[in-house]
């Protein structure tokens, strides 16, 4: 997998939401506003990306068979909360010869809906993998070593 290929996927999940709150939906190279999401994502799941700010393909490349989908739903997740984090109420009216009416608070209120469920998804599909929980009642992955 590739950072271009895993961008994709994030356009797909939350690009109209990203050109909402005037978020980069730029797919042509590094977009930073998807890389604290995806790096986030490894993070969640125990690898260390060399940076905070970008992310490489070798990094990816090295993300197991069995932590990509987790990876694509963690910075899904990550991806709608800053997404909600950007969109503010907004009520806007124009005079009624021009008819425009403008109101974010039935979008904010739809992502707040939105980033509860896939929080609660992402936990229950992916919890045992998360090297910290995502909820207070999330799975807590532990290891024991031999002295």
């Amino acid at each position: 997998m590739t950072r271009l290929e895993l961008q994709e996927i994030l356009f797909r999940r939350c690009g109209k939401y990203m050109s909402t709150v005037k978020m980069s939906v730029d797919l042509s190279g590094d977009n930073p506003d998807m890389a604290d999401p995806i790096l986030w994502g490894l993070r969640m799941l125990g690898y260390s990306p060399a940076s905070v700010v970008r992310v490489s393909d070798a990094e990816l490349g090295a993300v197991a068979a069995a932590h990509i989908d987790a990876l694509f739903d963690l910075a899904e997740l990550r991806l709608l909360a800053t997404i909600q984090g950007n969109l503010t109420k907004v009520s806007s009216s124009v005079s009624s010869q021009q008819g425009l009416t403008e109101s974010w608070g039935q979008l904010l209120t739809a992502i707040d809906g939105i980033v509860k469920a896939k929080r609660d998804a992402v936990d229950a599909m992916h919890g045992k993998l998360l090297s910290v929980p995502l909820t207070g009642t999330g799975k807590r992955l532990v290891s024991l070593e031999a002295i």
